[in-house]
């Protein structure tokens, strides 16, 4: 990515991969600029939906100075209104606490002053065709931002200000893009310390904008002119020992035609860079479409060139820096495939059964562990000891006969049992209910959805059945009420039989008393 203006203020803090900002979450860091730093970041949706962007964060310092965040704001909504292929798209303006951050659609390239630098260094000319081609592409991307209205159709007149070499990106499938649009009234507000980037900076100004003069679109048509002149001469427009002969040299402008250093070159395509380069405005060209047209009636050449052409110069050219952007975004989102949740596997379709209707049959990992309820106990007689030695696949009435019950009345089938269970002393097994038995036992297994007296008691008492209980731990715990329930219920039998025979004997009792009393006193012969 194109390397900015460094400013006054220079410490930043990266931000970690995985913050958040605004919705989107921050992958890795990619490069750092004089106004802030661009991060590769992913938008994630709703159904496995992703979008990687490329987030530019204002440096922290920057976003304390008021001024410079108004001026930001601002221009990066002007940005936002933009829309051509020529023109890095502006998707977001975002803020999270005092951090101001844009949105903008990832574009793996890298800066023309980056392969024009690398063809200086291996002293390779720039193809004249590509380098028309790619004054083409920006002069229809500078064309639609000069063009852009609001949403009353009233014209913006955005003026970019700062088309440079650094601003303007090239592809590794051969796409021109030109980036920063609005941002450069932000910066300019902003002063710059450092010599190189200032010499840098101020080598692409307009004469009117080292004057102090109004500017409109004809100044970014001087600029357009200064980067294909560079990439046509190899050299830059402008170049000066020190920042005094450069500030001159920029007011009165005295520019080498284009053959001084390329004879080869078409005479009409000389003048009709050249004539973007006039130190008037007026005698440059008014639009950005019309310097477009007369570049190519200079050059026909470049209608027959496009993107694949480019894409080999500036692969060969760059391939270190692609590179090395190729496998941060690769980087990024291996780590947001590997930090991504897996997707849920859907269930066998036994196991939805299981868990969304109350009557299916709880499966054995479902089920809890067998218990008993210790009490003193009488020793149990042999068939109760088989009924707790039984397997846990037994069925609910094998159970309760072996322990000397009758599944269907609940009354004992013996004496021992019995007396046990009326005194409460016999341990109670818990069984499992799987597989479902048949009879009187299935008719209290498919009562657990029905309304059963003994399933509504169960649930009605405090503390016995969680609200949360699963169909399998709610059938063990309705099981077990069952059983004591009975076994209450026998016991309040008795209990109330015995208090019946009580009061009959009391009754009796003095009746019994006062005829023995007559028989006696007859035998004695008093009566």
């Amino acid at each position: 990515m194109a390397q900015q203006a460094t400013f006054r203020y220079h410490t930043t803090v990266e931000i970690k991969p995985g913050t958040m900002l605004g919705g989107y979450r921050v992958l890795s860091h990619l490069t750092k600029g004089g106004m802030g730093s661009l991060y590769v970041a992913r938008k994630d949706g709703p159904g496995g939906f992703a979008r990687d962007v490329v987030l530019k964060v204002v440096h922290r310092e920057l976003s304390l100075d008021d001024e410079f965040v108004r001026l930001f704001l601002q221009e990066a909504r002007l940005s936002v209104a933009i829309r051509h292929p020529n023109v890095v798209h502006v998707e977001d303006l975002g803020q999270a606490g005092n951090t101001y951050f844009i949105v903008m659609e990832l574009f793996e390239g890298v800066s023309l002053s980056r392969v024009l630098k690398r063809m200086r260094a291996v002293e390779q000319p720039f193809p004249t065709a590509i380098a028309v081609y790619i004054a083409r592409c920006l002069a229809d991307g500078m064309h639609a931002a000069h063009e852009t209205t609001d949403r009353q159709g009233r014209p913006l007149e955005i003026v970019h200000r700062d088309a440079t070499p650094h601003n303007v990106l090239v592809g590794r499938n051969g796409q021109v893009k030109l980036i920063d649009f609005g941002i450069a009234k932000a910066r300019t507000a902003t002063v710059y310390t450092q010599k190189g980037m200032v010499r840098g900076k101020i080598a692409y100004l307009a004469p009117e904008q080292v004057w102090g003069k109004p500017v409109d679109r004809r100044t970014d048509i001087y600029a357009l002119g200064s980067v294909i002149y560079e990439m046509l001469a190899g050299r830059r427009l402008v170049e000066a020992k020190n920042q005094a002969e450069l500030f001159a040299k920029i007011r009165e402008p005295d520019h080498a035609p284009l053959r001084t250093f390329r004879p080869e070159l078409p005479a009409e395509l000389d003048r009709a860079v050249m004539r973007a380069l006039a130190p008037n405005p007026d005698q440059r060209y008014a639009t950005a479409r019309e310097m477009r047209e007369a570049l190519m009636d200079a050059y026909p050449a470049a209608l027959r060139t496009d993107a694949e052409n480019l894409a080999p110069v500036v692969q060969q050219m760059a391939a270190k820096e692609l590179a090395a952007i190729q496998g941060v975004i690769r980087s990024s989102r291996d780590s947001a495939a590997a930090a991504a949740p897996s997707p849920q596997q859907e269930p066998p379709p036994q196991a939805v059964a299981q868990k969304n209707s109350p009557s299916a049959p709880p499966t054995r990992m479902d089920m809890p562990a067998p218990a008993v309820l210790d009490t003193p106990a009488i020793p149990p007689p042999s068939n109760h000891a088989h009924a707790l030695a039984m397997p846990e696949s037994a069925g609910t009435d094998t159970r309760l006969r072996a322990a000397g019950i009758d599944p269907r009345s609940g009354n004992s089938t013996n004496g021992a049992p019995a007396k046990a269970l009326a005194a409460g002393t016999m341990p109670i097994p818990l069984v499992s209910p799987d597989p479902l038995p048949s009879g009187d036992a299935r008719r209290r297994v498919d009562s657990v959805s029905g309304s059963h007296p003994i399933r509504q008691r169960a649930e009605t008492a405090s503390g016995t059945v969680p609200t949360d209980a699963g169909p399998s731990h709610r059938f063990s715990m309705e099981v077990e009420h069952e059983e004591q329930a009975r076994i209450q219920s026998r016991r309040e039998a008795r209990q109330q039989t015995k208090r019946r025979m009580l009061i009959v004997l009391a009754l009796l009792t003095p009746l019994v008393g006062a005829a023995m009393v007559v028989g006696a006193l007859a035998v004695l012969g008093f009566i």
